[in-house]
């Protein structure tokens, strides 16, 4: 929303105006009086607002009345635009290796929200690749808002952009060796060995294989 102020310019259609009071309104809700002294051909009255905001949209209901007259005088309709902002910044949590580029945002921050108002901010997030790797670019994109708290309502903001970028790490991800087992072997004058073992823990869809490097602890037969 604006902060917005209120003015009410009087005149006498001859001599001077009487004491009176001032009153502004949207539509029925009274928003403030400012009492006239009187005494002088015209007046100005100002109502101070700035502590006040309209939401975002149209208004054609506002008018003052001078209770001594008992006329209304409406105003001009106006609009209330929203108001820029822009996520400054954003945080992503590390993740380990999951072969997908998804990536979650845990925070954000905001510049351009009014006194204490927050908002409420979805998007999409991945990193620029799948991989391994630490200060991985994060691409968050399809920025949205909606109402939050302490007065937030999204219909009064607009976002400056809808897409920005942090960064994040990609951590190894562990893998388990099981089922090692050495195969036997007609004597051949050396102490090489044959090992096998089972991986687990691989993503799906990746190729991974391990290679065991085995000796028998001589070369006799036993």
């Amino acid at each position: 929303g604006t902060a917005y102020s209120l003015y009410a310019n009087l005149s006498a259609s001859g001599g001077n105006l009487s004491s009176g009071t001032v009153t502004w309104y949207n539509g029925v809700t009274v928003l403030g009086s400012v009492n006239i002294a009187g005494g002088t051909a015209s007046a100005s009255a100002y109502l101070d607002l700035s502590s006040t905001y309209l939401n975002a949209g149209t208004y054609s209901n506002l008018y003052y009345t001078y209770s001594i007259t008992g006329t209304s005088t409406a105003y001009s309709a106006f609009t209330v635009s929203p108001k820029t902002i822009t996520v400054s910044s954003a945080t992503a949590n590390n993740k380990v290796y999951d072969g997908g580029t998804s990536a979650t945002i845990s925070s954000y921050n905001i510049s351009g929200l009014i006194g204490a108002q927050t908002l409420n901010i979805s998007s999409t997030a991945d990193f620029a690749n799948k991989n391994v790797g630490n200060s991985k670019t994060v691409n968050i994109t399809d920025i949205s808002i909606s109402d939050g708290t302490n007065g937030g309502v999204a219909s009064n903001y607009q976002l400056s952009s809808t897409s920005t970028t942090t960064t994040a790490n990609i951590t190894a991800k562990t893998l388990t060796l099981s089922g090692l087992s050495a195969s036997d072997k007609v004597y051949d004058g050396t102490n090489s060995a044959s090992a096998s073992a089972s991986l687990s823990g691989v993503v799906v869809g990746d190729d991974v294989s391990s290679s065991l490097g085995s000796t028998f602890n001589n070369k006799n037969v036993g």
